[in-house]
């Protein structure tokens, strides 16, 4: 990577008599310049020769609406730094350090970190990088808060899905509004990240791979057991159960098939119940031997945790105990940003990873996203989730963390979390077929309604979808013993949708070997793909309406569509790849296409240009694209 550090000094006196300068950094696609004489920030697309300056670089609204402006404040000092050029402000009641970074080598981001001089004082909203007429129409991409801006051949969004995202009448800026006081010793940060897509078509990708680049932990399948459903469901379960459930996995899967298993997840059914996230009776010695047994299959230990206390009965048990224990509630749930169970929650969740050397987690139900509670340092439930996600980083960088009920299609979340919840119902049932075929229909409908159309840059790769569902205390159907076509077009489906979070809520009694054989079989191919799937987006209609729809995945190199007709009629389908892959203008639209799953002889073997294709009622297909030159 080219990098670029410059400082000119011009020949030219400000009011404080100091030489006036202008720091320049730059990186393959983005350059970033500070004039310290009226601290003027430029962003700019290289390749597009096309600059972002904002108004100013932030401003404040106190509660009375008085704003403070960047040029109320004393520029008191700067440094310039390889990858970065860092702005010390000054003023009588706040001080503020703007960053400007390069990141990874074609991105950039601004860092703001904001302290009260003297005493704690009340800010209503905070406001950064407001534009106007920089960009023509720029706009939100998503109905989701924190969704981001896309403002000429830039994109921009904000670190943290608290922060709104904002464009009208070509102005544009990200602001957060403020429920506590902003503290001297405890200062608040935000960052906003820019990037650039080379052409409208490529804006998505350009997107996911900005998102890849930066996560803490990048793309990659995560697959396990999960015990919901399974031996435990609202109840609890023993260690033997779960010693058990293990060896059974061993047998079929993990020696008996060759298939890696990441972890086993233990969900709902091994706490106390009290709230405080102590082992139950069944562990009171901990997980010791279900961590030695992982060990020994070369696997790991999840957890499921909920901070606002679960589900149903167990839920109520545990915030029956929240008097007893100072633990704060909000309606009727446990409430993460309540100071005494943010405390305790923390603590014991940094146990884990510390002390049973718990490598992922089950989040479920984060909570609330506007209420906050008097005395906290957080302004919401949210913004509580967002520093336990930090601390849990801190303690085990290399955590798979799962995010369910509670969270949004906002992409700001990937940067805490690998995964967040496609919404809705665990499981329910939609459209015509058996209940396996209902089930994948409804589960992709939610998915079209509440992530594709509502969060259209959040990358479908980091959903949680529920699972691949066979398990005797499952319900609508899904508690019985499936067909063997049933259950493959289950299996290729879900694996087909790129998902990195791939959970098995399986009971393994009810699998038969043509059974196991596809889980094996798709499971491998996962991974032998990851590298395309990492792509994976939307095609084709909604499932709602009963249309064909399907997942798409394109690399230089190689391919992947996946389609199904959730319908019980036959209906066609326009192939178009050159709009499906979403591929480059550079990039070759001809390929051979070889079936991975199903067969149909309306899809062409040598693809050269748009083609009516027509699927059977509820066929579902997967296909290999190897692009020819």
């Amino acid at each position: 990577m080219k990098k670029i550090l410059a400082l000119s000094v011009l020949a030219l006196c400000v009011s404080h008599s100091a030489v006036a300068a202008n720091y320049t950094l730059s990186n393959d696609n983005i350059a970033l310049s500070f004039d310290d004489a009226n601290s003027t920030v430029v962003v700019k697309d290289s390749k597009a020769n096309h600059p972002l300056t904002p108004q100013e670089l932030f401003f404040l609204t106190l509660p009375d609406e008085t704003k403070i402006h960047t040029a109320d404040f004393k520029i008191k000092h700067v440094e310039k730094q390889d990858s970065g050029i860092v702005v010390d402000f000054t003023h009588p009641e706040f001080n503020v350090t703007v960053k400007l970074n390069l990141v990874k080598g074609k991105y950039a981001s601004i860092d703001y970190t904001i302290a009260a001089v003297g005493q704690p004082r009340d800010v209503a909203k905070i406001t950064f990088f407001p534009t106007k007429k920089q960009a023509q129409a720029p706009y939100v991409d998503g109905a989701i808060n924190s969704s981001p801006i896309v403002a000429d051949t830039f994109f921009i969004l904000p670190d943290k899905p608290i922060v709104n995202t904002y464009a009208y009448e070509a102005t544009t800026n990200l602001n957060v509004e403020l429920k506590t006081p902003i503290q001297p010793a405890t200062p608040v940060s935000y960052t906003t990240y820019f990037g650039t897509f080379p052409e409208t078509s490529q804006l998505r990708r350009s997107v996911n791979q900005f998102i890849d680049a930066v996560r803490p932990r990048p793309y990659k399948p995560y697959l396990h057991y999960n015990s919901w459903m399974d031996i435990g469901f609202f109840t609890p379960y023993s260690e033997q159960d779960v010693l058990g459930r293990m060896d059974e996995w061993n047998k079929e899967f993990i020696t008996g098939r060759g298939v890696a298993l990441d972890a086993f997840l233990l969900d709902d059914g091994w706490d106390d119940l009290t709230g405080r996230w102590l082992f139950g009776p069944a562990f009171s010695k901990g997980f010791g031997k279900v961590r030695e047994k992982a060990d020994s299959l070369h696997s790991s230990v999840g957890l499921w945790l909920s901070p606002w206390g679960g589900y149903n009965k167990p839920r109520d048990t545990r915030v029956s105990h929240a008097k007893e224990y100072g633990f704060e509630t909000v309606d009727g749930k446990l409430a993460l940003s309540g100071p005494n169970y943010f405390k305790n929650f923390n603590e014991q969740i940094v146990k884990l990873i510390k002390n049973e050397h718990i490598t992922s987690f089950k989040l479920d139900g984060m909570g609330n996203a506007n209420s906050h509670i008097k005395g906290s340092p957080f302004a919401s439930d949210f913004d509580a989730s967002i520093a336990l996600l930090h601390n849990m980083r801190s303690a085990n960088p290399n955590l798979f963390i799962n995010l369910t009920t509670g969270t949004n299609a906002s992409p700001s979340w990937l940067f805490y979390a690998d995964s967040i919840w496609r919404q809705g119902d665990d499981i329910n049932l939609y459209g015509p077929g058996t209940p396996v075929q209902q089930w994948m229909t409804y589960r992709d409908a939610e998915t079209y309604r509440s992530i594709v159309r509502k969060g259209p840059l959040f990358p479908l790769n980091s959903l949680m979808y529920h699972g691949i569902v066979s398990a005797e205390n499952a319900y609508y159907g899904l508690e019985k013993v499936q067909t063997d076509s049933d259950f493959a077009d289950q299996v290729w489906s879900y694996f087909a949708t790129g998902t990195q979070l791939q959970e098995l809520y399986i009971t393994p009694s009810m699998l038969n070997k043509s059974k196991w054989d596809v889980l094996a079989q798709a499971a491998k191919w996962s991974r032998e793909n990851a590298s395309v799937l990492v792509d994976t987006h939307w095609i084709g209609g909604d499932p709602t309406a009963l249309q064909v729809y399907g997942w798409a995945s394109w690399s230089k190199d190689k391919a992947i569509i996946g389609l199904r007709n959730p319908s019980d009629k036959p209906q066609s389908y326009y192939l178009d790849l050159a709009r499906d892959f979403e591929i480059p203008t550079d990039g070759t639209t001809h390929f051979n296409l070889k079936a991975v799953y199903g067969s149909n002889d309306s899809v062409p073997e040598g693809y050269k240009n748009a083609v009516v294709i027509t699927l059977k009622p509820l066929e579902t297909l997967v296909f290999e694209a190897m692009p020819v030159n």
